[in-house]
């Protein structure tokens, strides 16, 4: 039988709290800062030692697609502290870019993110987003409120396409994750396999993206918050906005990232490992 490899990370005690200023000296807080890279990272090979019995394990701290994922908790610290999420859209240049105007400005602000959402989707590719969601199931039934609901944010009717988007939401991942409508929502995309394979970089993104959607979902949430009670139940007058429409938009899609995932890619991903 072939051993049973399993991967862990934990971070370095370190003795400094996330908000705190991080050791290097840069003035930034740790959770901007090194907290990412203070983690250490044990391949568990599932052999013991035949002298002491001892399961043999290696420390793959510095394997480059670890220092990556451990590099990413960063930017998504970054935007979790702003109440944002790090979405698939966003790419390498524009991670790059947020470092160079980082380096400028020493902290980076909200519009600054909203930003670079703005700039991962157009319209086009908002299209071409739909075309490879619906070859699920979970988004091919709901595929003409989809497009309406992207027409209308494009044609800058957010009072049409966030109360279009949040059910929406809810909807998909409640068939994806076979939610009873009577028991209450909550995401949950499993991180486990990912991680223990040592694919840090998906397990984070899927523990984050349960984290964010679920604060927007959340059910006693303050009527000046972003959230979808107080939208679908009329209590915010606010709401509207271009920043609230593409969250939700980049939102919609990443689940159909994390669905390729776990569907058409998982076991191909883990049989590399």
């Amino acid at each position: 039988m072939k051993p049973l490899r399993r991967t862990s990370r934990r971070r370095k005690q370190i003795g400094i709290s996330k908000k705190e200023p991080c050791h290097c000296g840069s003035g930034k807080p740790y959770n901007l800062c090194h907290f990412g890279s203070d983690h250490e990272t044990t391949l568990h090979t599932g052999i013991n030692c035949k002298a002491c019995g001892t399961e043999i394990t290696k420390d793959i701290s510095n394997d480059i697609l670890i220092r990556i994922s451990n590099g990413m908790i960063k930017w998504h610290n970054y935007f979790k502290s702003n109440g944002l999420f790090k979405f698939n859209t966003i790419t390498l240049g524009h991670l790059l870019k947020l470092e160079d105007l980082e380096s400028k400005q020493k902290e980076l602000k909200k519009e600054d993110l909203y930003d670079i959402y703005f700039d991962s989707l157009t319209k086009e590719k908002a299209i071409s987003h739909i075309n490879l969601s619906c070859k699920f199931t979970e988004f091919e039934n709901r595929k003409q409120i989809i497009l309406d609901a992207i027409d209308a944010h494009f044609n800058q009717k957010y009072t049409l396409s966030i109360p279009a988007l949040f059910p929406l939401i809810e909807g998909i991942i409640r068939d994806i994750q076979k939610i009873p409508k009577e028991k209450q929502f909550q995401c949950k995309f499993s991180k486990e396999d990912f991680s223990n394979k040592g694919l840090f970089m998906i397990a984070d993104d899927l523990d984050y993206f349960n984290a964010f959607i679920n604060k927007l979902y959340e059910g006693q949430a303050n009527s000046t918050e972003f959230n979808r009670n107080p939208v679908l139940h009329g209590f915010s007058l606010n709401y509207y906005s271009k920043e609230h429409s593409i969250i939700l938009i980049l939102a919609l899609f990443e689940i159909a990232t994390i669905l390729r995932w776990i569907r058409d890619e998982k076991q191909e991903i883990l049989d590399l490992f």
